[in-house]
């Protein structure tokens, strides 16, 4: 039970200490609106941190039911069915919980010889043996954290409020999922209902593979990539490049040495890679600087460690960095920000489309923040100008490759000019070794990367 609920729990201790430390220095947000108590996940909001909370007036669990959209269910039909009469020889099942890997690869359109079932289940499927003996014995552990490093939410309500929020979201017994195949495919491992089904798969023996996102793979050394985090349960691990594999390299949250590592590639920064990049001609004498910020956290998404900074930071650095430009900065704003997207755009010129939509528009890209948008800018042949704000934890190899590819600003040491940052992003060309080795694999097509990765694990697809 730990370890299905840990990133629940690690959420729900992080995100309300961090709430009390920015009221403490008052840096909560300026928004009314998000300073009221929240009545569900994650429970605790700023005014629970100021006025005590009553575990009696929340509302309880998550939505851990699985469902698929009517074409994907039609489409998985078709390609088993195609796939039985077109061969006599049987296949592995693939259980996947989405058919699509990424944007551009989908398991239904492969034409791998392997069956694909999607998940479907109803709301309360997980069961748990012995759930309230398991569950004393994670609020021991859990008290005793709690105590250790003085957290502001009341012994007696956290272990309430984890508890409730457990028993809310399991059964007392035997799981009720029909898992008919032989490996289960999950995206991401944070997400508790993909841990539930993990769990449950290795129960019953099925092999599990985690599917990794965000365009790169190595990158950080964080716990929310770790095998207490996003390859929790993983048999193997579908990833990018082939860094995170390179036993040399440490890492102090890794993921398990039993976890197979299978490289492939990006599609998004695939498709922006030619190897080579180059700053800005010096014949140009206007540059057009393109910012991609990081999404807001609001009142329920800021949880740690490392993942950022206090929103009301956030935007007063936005606002720092749209004077340092003149207000000459394109901002373009995170496609899951849900919050306050105006502010983040107010002192600057608000941008609209993807990378790939833009990228003739723009001369430098700008980040303060290694996403899924910094990965992908990467492989293009553009500039780029970091801002390192110290909120994310790089592996130190990772680091300084990023230090090759991109004109690297540790803010905590200053900030130069613009007219500095001009000179800097005029260079020639460069080799790109970054992409190379965190976002692309040997292997253009992720399927094939993953087919090809459950023969090595003794699951061929062919002759079985």
């Amino acid at each position: 039970m730990f370890k299905v609920f840990f990133f629940d729990i690690l959420k729900l201790l992080t995100q309300s200490l961090y709430k009390k430390y920015e009221l403490d220095d008052s840096l909560q947000p300026t928004n009314r609106d998000l300073l009221g108590r929240i009545k569900d996940w994650p429970y605790f909001g700023y005014a629970d941190l100021i006025y005590g909370t009553d575990p009696d007036t929340k509302t309880y669990g998550k939505d851990i039911s699985f469902t698929q959209k009517r074409r994907d269910l039609f489409l998985a039909s078709l390609h088993n069915s195609l796939l039985r009469k077109s061969s006599n020889l049987s296949s592995v099942a693939i259980l996947a919980t989405s058919p699509r890997l990424d944007s551009e690869n989908s398991l239904l359109f492969s034409g791998s010889d392997f069956r694909v079932n999607l998940i479907r289940s109803s709301k309360n499927w997980f069961g748990v043996d012995n759930r309230e003996r398991q569950l004393e014995i994670l609020i021991d552990v859990v008290s005793r954290a709690a105590h250790r490093c003085l957290h502001p939410v009341g012994k007696e309500t956290m272990i309430e409020v984890i508890s409730r929020h457990i028993r809310a979201n399991t059964r007392q017994g035997t799981s009720n999922i029909a898992l008919d195949g032989d490996v289960v495919v999950i995206s991401s491992g944070i997400e508790l209902k993909n841990r539930m089904l993990a769990a449950v798969a290795k129960a019953r023996g099925l092999k599990v593979v985690s599917v990794l996102h965000g365009e790169a793979a190595g990158v950080h050394d964080e716990p929310v990539f770790s095998c207490m985090g996003d390859t929790a349960y993983a048999d193997a691990i579908l990833g990018y490049g082939s860094k995170l594999s390179d036993s040399s390299i440490y890492y102090r949250w890794p993921f398990s040495d039993n976890s197979i590592y299978l490289e492939s590639s990006s599609s998004r920064a695939l498709g922006m890679y030619t190897g080579k990049y180059s700053g800005v001609s010096i014949q140009k004498p206007d540059i057009s600087y393109y910012y991609f910020p990081t999404t807001l956290s609001g009142s329920s998404h800021r949880y740690g460690p490392y993942r950022d900074l206090p929103d009301a930071l956030y935007l007063e650095w936005q606002r720092e960095l749209a004077l340092l430009f003149g207000g000459k900065i394109y901002v373009k704003s995170h496609p899951k920000e849900k919050y306050l997207e105006d502010e983040c755009c107010r002192h600057s010129i608000r941008a609209r489309g993807t990378i790939e939509d833009l990228i003739e528009k723009i001369d430098v890209f700008v980040f303060d923040y290694v996403s899924t948008a910094f990965h992908v800018a990467c492989a293009s042949t553009k500039p780029i100008v970091f801002f390192d704000l110290g909120i994310r934890n790089f592996q130190i190899n990772a680091l300084e490759e990023i230090k090759k590819r991109v004109v690297y600003i540790d803010v905590r040491r200053g900030i130069p000019t613009i007219a500095k940052i001009d000179s800097m992003v005029r260079f020639g060309t460069r080799e790109n070794c970054y992409s190379k080795l965190y976002s692309l694999g040997p292997l253009r097509d992720r399927t094939r990367s993953l087919v090809q990765g459950l023969a090595g694990m003794g699951m061929n697809t062919r002759d079985r």
